[in-house]
């Protein structure tokens, strides 16, 4: 789908544009990858491994540390509230899920 929904969350994959409660949200090209990779796998856990495999390469599959800063932005960024996530959501000792549309 060209255009990804989830609560508040609005992904245009074809213009490249982010929104939060219709406000754009400007994210790095990182960030927008790793929101890119969640939302084609939204609903479903993926690893840290997967993630990093992905974005960054499979030279830094175990350079968990880049994701979790990243994660770290990208939830300040597109959360209302990122100390309690409703949108990235941390599956410990495996990965992150992005709730599905819906």
């Amino acid at each position: 789908e060209p255009v990804f929904r989830a609560g508040a969350l609005i992904l245009d994959l074809v213009h490249r544009k982010v929104e939060v409660s219709g406000q754009d949200v400007k994210l790095t090209p990182k960030e927008y990858d790793v929101l890119c990779f969640l939302a084609r796998h939204a609903g479903k856990v993926v690893t840290h491994h997967q993630v990093l495999r992905e974005v960054w390469g499979p030279a830094h599959a175990e350079d968990v540390q880049y994701l979790r800063v990243l994660m770290r932005q990208l939830r300040r960024k597109i959360e209302a509230d990122a100390s309690n996530p409703q949108l990235l959501l941390t599956e410990p000792g495996v990965g992150y899920r992005l709730i599905a549309p819906g």
